[in-house]
C-alpha cells in the first residue's frame, strides 16, 4: 500500500518514479512517503548523461513550461490554486475578465489540454472538469508565488468558492 500511494503520488509518471525510486534505499517507503508533501525538491538526481530537462522533474516540468505563450503560463500558474480540479466557468471566475496578460480561459484551457499540462476528466454534469496532475500543480503554484501574484489568485479563489458555497 505504500508503493502504492508513492505511486499515486507521483501521478505514475515514470521520471518521478525514476527519480524517486534511488531515495528508497535511503528512506524506505514510508519516509519517501512522508517527505512527497512537496515532491519536487525530492525528484533529483537523474543520470548525467541525460539532458538537463531529464535530470531532476522540476527541470523537466519546467521545460515544459517554457513552451508555453506567457500568457498561457499565465493561466497555467492560476490555475493551480484548483485543488482536486475545476470547470471552465469555474476558471473564468477566478482568472477574470479581458485580462491581457493572461490567455483566455476557453482558448487557453484548450492548448494546455493539446500539451498535456492539463486534462479533462470524465464527467457527468453539463460544464465539462479539467484537473491537473499533483507534480505539475505543485509546480504551477512555485511559480505563482515567484510571479507575485499567489494573494490575487487566492483571494480570487476564495471569492469563488464563497460564491458557489452561498450558490
Amino acid at each position: 500500500p505504500t508503493i502504492a500511494a508513492i505511486c499515486h503520488r507521483l501521478d505514475g509518471l515514470p521520471l518521478a518514479l525514476e527519480l524517486a525510486a534511488p531515495k528508497l534505499k535511503l528512506l524506505g517507503p514510508a519516509g519517501l512517503l512522508s517527505r512527497l508533501e512537496r515532491a519536487l525538491p525530492i525528484l533529483t538526481g537523474g543520470a548525467r548523461d541525460l539532458p538537463a530537462r531529464h535530470r531532476t522533474m522540476e527541470a523537466a516540468i519546467g521545460w515544459s513550461y517554457t513552451l508555453l505563450r506567457p500568457q498561457e503560463q499565465a493561466l497555467f500558474r492560476r490555475l493551480s490554486v484548483f485543488s482536486g480540479g475545476w470547470t471552465l466557468e469555474a476558471a473564468e471566475a477566478v482568472i477574470g475578465p479581458g485580462s491581457d496578460d493572461v490567455a483566455d480561459p476557453l482558448e487557453g484551457m484548450s492548448s494546455l489540454v493539446d500539451q498535456s499540462m492539463i486534462r479533462r476528466v470524465p464527467h457527468e454534469g453539463a460544464s465539462p472538469r479539467f484537473t491537473m496532475l499533483e507534480t505539475l500543480r505543485e509546480f504551477g503554484h512555485h511559480q505563482l508565488e515567484l510571479s507575485g501574484e499567489f494573494e490575487n489568485a487566492r483571494r480570487a479563489h476564495l471569492r469563488w468558492s464563497v460564491h458557489l458555497a452561498e450558490a
